[in-house]
């Protein structure tokens, strides 16, 4: 039986807990956190591939933009970090949307595009078996899919990338930057001569 589509996690912290590594002003980490998860959650929605965008978030601003756009919002429970952030975002995605396939993606991808999202959903949909996209640093993760009946361990954090694979899913390196490149520190911002089919945030720092 072919899935209905897939459906899109994306957990986003707590603005005033995001970004923390960013040698910036708190008020200015706090606009990057949230001009990076518009982007992000802007460009899922977007995507023909994705039948529903899942944030999860206890930000109130968050959620209140991540609506506009047209995203479904999940409460965040208080504790328990990304990965129950995810896990708790693939039940609502599964009650919502059943028999859906489910992927769970970061929220911080200033270079994500529309087009590069739909490849890599694609390439997943060939064979439908857990796959997950590195960062660009080659050690973490950005996106996992996997088949909506099957439940495979949700492991972000450090080296990522290896604890998935070892789990199972399948590394897709040579995914389209703009799913890898994630953003951690200033120096990973978006090339300016990339051609975009959305509008990447511009970031500074003070």
């Amino acid at each position: 039986m072919t899935a209905p589509g897939v459906v899109l996690v994306i957990p986003v912290k707590r603005l005033e807990a995001a970004k923390s590594r960013l040698e910036v002003e708190p008020a200015v980490r706090r606009m990057i956190a949230l001009s990076l998860a518009e982007h992000t959650v802007r460009t899922a929605v977007a995507t023909p591939q994705v039948i529903r965008v899942v944030v999860v978030t206890r930000d109130r601003t968050v959620r209140r933009l991540v609506r506009f756009l047209g995203a479904d919002v999940c409460r965040e429970r208080r504790r328990g970090g990304l990965n129950a952030a995810a896990r708790r975002g693939r039940r609502a995605a599964r009650r919502r949307v059943p028999g859906a396939d489910v992927g769970i993606l970061v929220s911080d991808l200033p270079a994500l595009t529309s087009a590069d999202l739909a490849e890599v959903v694609e390439r997943y949909r060939r064979d439908r078996n857990p796959l997950v996209v590195p960062d660009h640093e080659g050690t973490g993760t950005t996106l996992l899919l996997h088949p909506g009946d099957r439940w495979p361990p949700v492991l972000f954090g450090p080296e990522s990338l290896r604890r998935h694979v070892c789990v199972g899913y399948r590394a897709v390196t040579d995914a389209p930057s703009g799913v890898r490149r994630d953003l951690d520190r200033l120096a990973d911002q978006v090339p300016t001569d990339r051609d975009e089919s959305t509008t990447a945030p511009e970031i500074h720092g003070s």
